[in-house]
């Protein structure tokens, strides 16, 4: 989805509101605990600053289907996020306030695709499990400890690390 700025000069209102459905499943190929990823529900609007300046801002909502990173079950959980970026018509200028990530406008649209998936991606988490309780698997028989113990015998623990038990303990 394209916002064109010649919509600000056909009006007089300097908010241009926007809102789309999004589909993005190419992401369940790229991250590796991705099941599924639901249509995703963007909204929000386009604030002209001034004449070279705009501000993008937006929200999203959508449900993912994650593979638990201790015990490999999947779950769903609802997923969201906010984002406000400034976008410039002058490249040179957006290039030299990079620290303040100032996007670059190109031919008078900005595109509003990238921005979802790059706040999707910073809300996605990079371990995710599935219950803050979670046991995991057994690592010796692979047995779901959430549903089941095993009489398994616990490997040593590495005697470079033995120190560290201490810590713990102490």
């Amino acid at each position: 989805m394209r916002i064109s700025l010649q919509t600000f000069l056909q009006s007089e209102n300097q908010v241009i509101p926007w809102e789309t459905t999004l589909s993005l499943d190419e992401l369940c190929r790229e991250i590796s605990h991705l099941h599924d990823l639901k249509p995703i529900q963007a909204k929000g609007q386009v604030k002209k600053i001034n004449a070279s300046q705009y501000q993008v801002e937006g929200e999203l909502a959508t449900h993912v289907t994650y593979i638990c990173s201790r015990c490999l079950r999947e779950f769903v959980r609802p997923l969201s996020a906010q984002w406000e970026v400034p976008f410039m018509k002058s490249e040179k200028i957006a290039i030299e306030d990079e620290e303040k990530d100032i996007r670059p406008i190109e031919e008078d649209q900005i595109d509003l695709v990238p921005l979802i998936r790059e706040a999707l991606l910073l809300n996605i988490p990079f371990a995710p499990i599935c219950q803050e309780n979670c046991k995991g698997l057994c690592p010796v028989c692979g047995v779901d400890q959430n549903e089941s113990t095993c009489d398994c015998q616990k490997r040593e623990m590495d005697p470079r690390w033995a120190k560290l038990q201490y810590f713990k303990e102490g």
